[in-house]
């Protein structure tokens, strides 16, 4: 299983061809979910070549990318094979943009590519980690013309918004391949995940509850005023964006910081990191420690300056200072790098041999990317420090449930009385693997049962054969149905394409099928019948008089 392109062949594994081939089948369009590592970017690469070899010299690609160091990656790699054509970049202090094949920053493309239609008729946009375009500016990019379409991500399910928008702009998902499955097929190498409970002090589990209560309390108060169906939370935030006076949005959001702020700094927690330094580091075992903190990562690099350590972090300005601090760490001039979310899209250290994620957000997105950055060496070993019996569960649960990440390959650890790191018996091994499984089970069966499509069956808004946006939240439909929609209020159905009003839905649902089906039938529409779609005595077509 390979390709072919300018008399050289690559080696594809099994995923990437499979893939190929029904990306083909779906026209040229889809997304690739496959894990960090187990070659994403090989397999466009492979795509690429199918779509210059069917049409010639009358094609261009555009590849999106989220980052610079991104941008100038994928120029790295495609140079290297697509040696016939000039690579354009644009972004980050680029632009130079070529007749066939390109490569662009994510927020440049959402200005230059917006509403083009001068990209050619043979027009191919491929998206790296493309769950971030499903961002209302970033979605622009893909407004451009174009005849085919390629998502690459290891998580391209949008934490925000679903995977529906990716889904829309790039095609469903062609393949979902997951740690477990690149493990089995050889694609990466073995590794452990190492989960390190943290517990809290006694001082710390009583602000926490503490808290937890204020935000039961304020969730509850909240959902009622503007709705429970979705992310309260980036509910608040627009809230706030859009000048709502409520005090209890910013005490909820506030709330919500001090507690993850309270999570991320326990004083277990960095007990448990410094056990991890001394017992990697001093022992010239490459290590990576991840934090959400960058107050906190220079923190810790004052604390363990002895060690030389390096930082890596948005804070870090100009491209050759982050370079260099990259270059370092491969050529060992430090065994310890501390990093921030910067790393967590692109950034490959080839054999960085363990990995310590102390704390920082529950996306599982993240967490996964975490995860394949550290999986570059042989037999490499991530440590997960967790708070029991807290949110952080659940993402730990998460990382391994949605990473797919077998349980073979996980152990629990904790410390024991005298500070030591100890494995828990096999017993404690198998209850705290059926807890996390259970607890990821009860989350998935919830986001699957919790509502389907949330439609007004009076004035037609949500239905989807209309093409109409379903509400979010059931207390939003509840809402619009008790107080906006008239047609609900008089028990009568409309059809929201041709405003026609009928007694009986079924008969409604019959008039909104001719008119999807028959446009033409709703261009025939009498002014005065469209009109009579909004008086107050609305005219009801399936009664007589």
């Amino acid at each position: 299983m390979n390709y072919e392109y300018g008399g050289i062949t690559y080696p594809l594994h099994g995923w990437q061809y499979v893939t190929l081939q029904k990306w083909i089948e779906e026209n040229c369009s889809g997304i690739a979910n496959a894990t960090t590592g187990s070659g994403k970017t090989r397999f466009a690469h492979a795509c690429m070549a199918h779509w210059i070899d069917e049409y010639g010299g009358d094609f261009s690609i555009t590849i999106i990318v989220p980052s610079i160091p991104l941008l100038n990656q994928w120029f790295i790699e495609v140079g290297d094979i697509f040696t016939d054509f000039k690579i354009g970049r644009k972004g980050g202090g680029f632009d130079e943009w070529e007749s066939h094949i390109n490569i662009i920053v994510m927020a440049s493309a959402s200005k230059f590519l917006n509403q083009r239609t001068d990209m050619g008729e043979n027009h191919l946009v491929i998206v790296d980690e493309c769950h971030r375009i499903g961002a209302r500016e970033s979605r622009k990019a893909l407004s451009c013309n174009k005849k085919g379409t390629l998502g690459l991500s290891a998580t391209p399910e949008r934490e925000d918004t679903g995977l529906s928008v990716v889904g829309e702009l790039l095609g469903k998902v062609l393949v979902q391949y997951k740690y477990a499955d690149a493990l089995n097929d050889g694609v990466i190498p073995p590794f452990t995940l190492r989960a390190v409970q943290a517990p809290l002090t006694q001082k710390e589990r009583n602000e926490y509850d503490r808290l937890q209560r204020m935000i039961v309390n304020l969730t509850k108060s909240l959902s009622a005023k503007y709705g429970n169906g979705g992310n309260l939370v980036a509910t608040c935030q627009g809230l706030l964006k859009k000048g709502v006076a409520d005090a209890e949005i910013g005490t909820f959001l506030r709330t919500i910081r001090e507690q993850k702020e309270l999570l991320n700094s326990s004083k277990n927690r960095f007990g448990i990191l410094d056990i991890l330094i001394a017992k990697h580091t001093m022992n010239g075992q490459k290590t990576m420690v991840f934090h959400e903190s960058v107050e906190e990562i220079e923190e810790l690099s004052k604390k363990f300056s002895w060690l030389n350590p390096l930082q890596y972090h948005y804070k870090i300005k100009g491209k050759k200072a982050k370079e260099k601090v990259l270059s370092d760490f491969k050529e060992g001039v430090s065994s310890l790098l501390f990093s921030c979310r910067a790393l967590t899209e692109g950034f490959n250290i080839p054999d960085a041999e363990v990995g310590i994620m102390v704390s920082g957000t529950r996306s599982v997105r993240s967490r996964i990317q975490t995860l394949g950055r550290l999986l570059r060496g042989e037999n490499a070993v991530v440590y997960f420090i967790y708070v029991p019996e807290t949110k952080d569960t659940r993402s730990l649960s998460n990382l391994i449930g949605k990473g797919g990440v077998p349980q073979e390959n996980v152990e629990h650890w904790k410390v024991d009385e005298i500070g030591n790191l100890v494995l828990l018996s096999e017993n404690q091994q198998s209850q705290q693997n059926k807890l996390l499984s259970n607890q990821y089970q009860t989350a998935q069966s919830y986001k699957k049962t919790h509502h389907g499509r949330l439609e007004c069956k009076h004035c037609g808004r949500g239905l989807e054969i209309a093409g109409s946006k379903p509400f979010k939240t059931p207390n939003g439909l509840k809402s619009h149905m008790e107080t906006v929609c008239k047609d609900a209020f008089k028990k009568i159905f409309r059809c929201p394409k041709c405003r026609k009003a009928y007694q009986k839905e079924e008969n409604r649902n019959a008039c909104l099928e001719s008119c999807v089906n028959n446009p033409q039938d709703l261009a025939r529409v009498s002014w005065d019948d469209f009109i009579e779609g909004f008086s107050k005595d609305d005219k009801l077509y399936d009664v007589e008089g």
